[in-house]
């Protein structure tokens, strides 16, 4: 019954949600890595412009 639901709520996307739910690993990864590159990029930007250094 669970199935039919998630089939009827989901449609098309369940492929897609399991294909993420297989190689999870690797995507929270990948977005984990953006995001502490994002952050550590933006507090150098801070400290050269802090600086002088533009």
């Amino acid at each position: 019954m669970v199935d039919m639901m998630l089939d009827f709520m989901l449609g098309s996307l369940r492929e897609v949600s399991g294909f993420y739910f297989a190689h999870q690993l690797i995507f929270n990864g990948l977005i984990i890595g953006g995001v502490c590159l994002k952050l550590f990029t933006k507090k150098r930007t801070k400290q050269t412009k802090r600086m002088g250094h533009e």
